[in-house]
């Protein structure tokens, strides 16, 4: 999957202010790191790696458990 992903505070102004864009929409937002590992395991899922692949954007690589 392809998503932006949050950095720690103080870190990663571009991708917080795309998240404050995606607030205003109904249900929008991005997530952290660990929002990502907890919302995957829910699924079913464990993360193996999260790649930076851009200014806005991540890979999040996870498989089945």
């Amino acid at each position: 999957m392809l998503e932006a992903v949050l950095a720690p505070p103080n870190q990663g102004a571009d991708a917080k202010f795309f998240d404050l864009n995606m607030l205003v929409a109904p249900d929008g937002q991005k997530r952290t790191a660990p929002e990502y590992r907890s919302l995957l395991a829910q699924a079913g899922f464990e993360v193996t790696s999260i790649v930076e692949a851009g200014p806005h954007i991540g890979i999040v690589e996870a498989r089945p458990v």
